[in-house]
């Protein structure tokens, strides 16, 4: 039994509130046809939105000042119970429990089958599958309809449509179908069907209709209730609404299983499949953008952990007595210097440079090296700072090396390493410490000065001229050496006795750092440092040596002075301790068990004679990882951006399609579907869009990175693959957008369907 008493209703739409109804009191028997008539506007479709629960009475103390409402509050009471205590669950439980509904305009749903309009109803309650399907072909035999039972509600007559309207409101076996105008539209033949079917269906259960066909009326209807103007003028039937008291009890609620959910966004994306092709594009182009940039991310790091597998191995931990220590500089690089693999020198002006720092290498700290495993190095370099003179027969002229401003460097005489970080580019590796080698950078650039010297000063100058050419490395008693000391003021003089008793080495290779290596800016002519163990060998006792290391530098005054003394007893081999020591690993491992050798001896020794030294491997380790981090960030913001604009995009598409589905919204509330429920619907449908554009922005990025990588591979010297799509970051990526599309497709929803169910599906009429 439904007690409406005192029920009022006032819309304030516009500036003067409008009274729909006034003051209404109807009982309402569990079944019988009973019909609402009056003519449009007098609230005939008012009061069956709120026996349906898609509307609500009007309360003074709740929604109006009081000087507005002149009747009594009402009370709507529906089996015993009253239902001022309900709320919003309460109400959608209540619509789809015991309320069909048919509406005026129908609403049916284009883009589903007969069979799933007529299924909505027991979804939303969480019927299986099985039991619906057996429901709704029953509800549908039962108006006569079962035969279309596969085709879309489009493909109908506006009288099969009712039926199928009818079918749905029946479906679900609620306690009242509610028919707005159900015959309204029709012709006299289809709507007496219809007046025929309602009046059937009434035999067993509460029909109220709503018609302004009098005649049709008087003719089926069990029950007639006449209202103009949002008042009961007259009633077939009376009810004493006073008699019966309603209970404050909450119904049983109703919610929709998850799977069902699914089941509707799935139909929804379909229906909307240019929408949503459309929200897919926006989203898959971010996805693919970041997909990229991560790939790019992840590959330029993998390759970079890769120069330092190949690289890091083989550089070695230097120990420095003068650390700073460097000969030469480029005068001038072009900011972004390109490599030249052609096979032919680019003579440039060289500045000439040094600067010393103090670093305590002695006897026992040597001694303390010697203790290091062979198995745990590839080799030990030392360098002893000698600045080696050297001469050359240009064509029976003697040329020297000061006169030309240039000088031999050392290179480790360490097979790994040289490989590891130099090409040849003409020639060979040098195999003894007789043969010397020319090294250009990453421009093909060499000194000038030392082209000049080899008697090669035309304008192109090919690798290969280079070769087999010979210098002449001469010592200290065969030159006339001349130190002013009170000057400070140092020459010597070359002539055909030094050059007749010097050691002669062949240039026998041109070398080039590798573009992946450490080396890629070195150049110079260089000798295998273990030529300067022979060259000390026969200056230690000579005379300039014992000379110059008599002088005691305490009776020299000037600072610069004795500076300059030091320098040259190692500049002219007259000391036999190293001054540079490179210890070469045998693998990364390995370096860390010379790092604790050293250590060790630091532990033992004073603050003052422990010594420093460099961790090659460990420096660049560091420089690439920083290099490496901040790619990674940018790249990972730009990345992010991308999709973040794109999510931006289906908010937009988001809520632009739900406003054209308010009608859909409003049908799914009325048949009892809570607004938690279809923004549950609604965010599924999205997350599945977000899913599929993830998707396939996944597959469009792991296609582009082919052609990326063949480009890339042309640009980035020593680098392979940079754009590396991997399967777990693109599960990652997929997971996230699909999470992230429902997260932005929250508010849309919750906005559009934060209206009262009467109201949209007013607005949607």
């Amino acid at each position: 039994m439904f007690i409406l008493r005192h029920i009022s209703k006032i819309y304030d739409d516009a500036s003067t509130p409008t009274e729909a109804l006034k003051d209404v009191s109807l009982v309402f028997e569990r079944a019988g046809l009973v019909a609402l008539c009056g003519p449009s506007g007098s609230g005939k479709t008012t009061l069956l939105n709120i026996i349906g629960g898609l509307d609500h009475q009007t309360k003074a103390t709740k929604d109006f000042d009081k000087s507005y409402l002149h009747y009594p509050e009402g009370e709507f009471i529906v089996s015993g119970v009253l239902t001022d205590n309900f709320d919003e669950d309460d109400w959608d439980t209540y619509r789809n429990e015991r309320i069909g509904f048919v509406f005026q305009n129908l609403n049916l749903l284009a883009h589903l089958s007969v069979l799933e309009n007529v299924e909505l109803g027991m979804i939303l309650a969480g019927e299986e599958a099985p039991a619906r399907r057996e429901k709704a072909l029953e509800a549908l035999k039962q108006v006569g309809i079962a035969d279309f039972a596969e085709t879309t509600s489009a493909q109908l007559s506006f009288g099969q449509k009712q039926r199928v309207a009818i079918a749905r409101a029946l479906a679900n076996d609620p306690d009242v179908i509610l028919a707005d105008e159900p015959i309204g539209s029709l012709d006299t033949q289809t709507g007496r069907e219809i007046m025929v079917l309602l009046k059937r269906i009434a035999e067993k259960k509460l029909v109220i209709m709503a018609s302004h066909n009098e005649a049709v009326v008087e003719e089926f209807a069990d029950r007639i209730v006449r209202i103009k103007d949002g008042e009961v003028q007259s009633d077939t039937t009376k009810h004493d609404t006073e008699r019966v008291k309603g209970r404050k009890h909450l119904q049983q609620r109703t919610t929709i299983p998850f799977l069902s959910a699914a089941v509707l966004s799935f139909r929804g994306f379909r229906a909307k499949l240019l929408r949503n092709v459309l929200a897919m594009v926006a989203t898959g182009l971010g996805v693919a953008g970041l997909a990229l940039v991560m790939g790019i991310a992840i590959g330029f790091s993998g390759e970079l952990r890769k120069i330092e597998r190949d690289t890091l191995t083989t550089l070695p931990v230097s120990i420095y007595q003068n650390p700073a220590h460097t000969p030469y500089v480029a005068a001038a690089y072009s900011a972004a210097p390109i490599r030249d693999d052609s096979l032919w020198f680019n003579p440039i002006e060289f500045t000439r440079s040094r600067s010393v720092r103090a670093n305590n290498i002695n006897d026992a700290f040597l001694n303390h090296l010697d203790g290091l495993y062979d198995s745990l190095i590839s080799g030990i370099s030392y360098r002893y700072g000698v600045s080696m003179p050297f001469m050359r027969d240009s064509g029976g002229t003697l040329v020297d090396s000061d006169a030309f401003g240039i000088r031999l460097q050392p290179l480790a005489d360490n097979t790994p390493y040289l490989q590891s970080q130099f090409e040849v580019r003409a020639g060979r590796y040098p195999e003894n410490d007789r043969e010397v080698v020319i090294i250009v950078d990453i421009e093909n650039n060499i000194d000038s000065a030392i082209l000049s010297f080899f008697g090669l000063e035309e304008e192109e100058v090919a690798f290969e001229d280079v070769l087999g050419k010979e210098l002449v490395v001469v010592f200290n008693d065969d030159m006339d050496i001349d130190f002013d000391i009170a000057e400070n003021r140092f020459n010597r003089e070359m002539g055909a006795p030094a050059y007749e008793n010097g050691i002669v080495l062949t240039l026998v290779g041109v070398l080039k750092g590798i573009p992946s290596g450490v080396e890629t800016m070195t150049t110079g002519l260089f000798y295998p440092d273990t030529l300067e163990e022979a060259y000390i060998a026969e200056n230690i006792e000579s005379d300039f040596c014992k000379a110059i290391m008599d002088l005691d530098l305490f009776d020299i005054e000037s600072v610069e002075t004795r500076s300059n003394i030091v320098y040259q007893r190692r500049l002219n081999g007259c000391r036999d301790t190293p001054n540079v020591i490179d210890i070469f690993p045998s693998s990364l491992d390995d370096k860390t068990w010379v790092l604790h050798h050293l250590n060790v001896y630091n532990w033992n020794v004073s603050e003052t004679n422990q010594i420093a030294y460099t961790d090659h491997a460990a420096v660049l380790s560091s420089f690439l990882g920083s290099v490496s981090n901040n790619v990674l960030f940018t790249l990972l913001a730009l990345g992010v951006i991308s999709l973040v604009v794109s999510l931006m995009m289906v908010v937009v598409l988001v809520y632009i399609g739900l406003l054209e589905r308010r009608r859909e919204i409003g049908i799914l509330r009325s048949l009892g579907a809570s607004r938690k429920a279809i923004n549950r619907v609604l965010n599924i449908e999205v997350a599945m869009a977000g899913f599929v554009a993830a998707t396939l922005g996944i597959a469009a990025a792991a296609l582009l990175s082919w052609p990326l990588n063949v480009l890339l591979r042309g640009a980035l010297i020593g680098f392979g693959d940079i754009v590396q799509v991997r399967f777990l970051p693109s599960v990652a990526l997929i997971v996230v957008t699909t999470l992230l599309t429902y997260g932005v497709s929250i508010i849309p929803t919750r906005k559009v369907t934060d209206v009262s169910p009467a109201d949209i599906i007013r607005g949607a009429e």
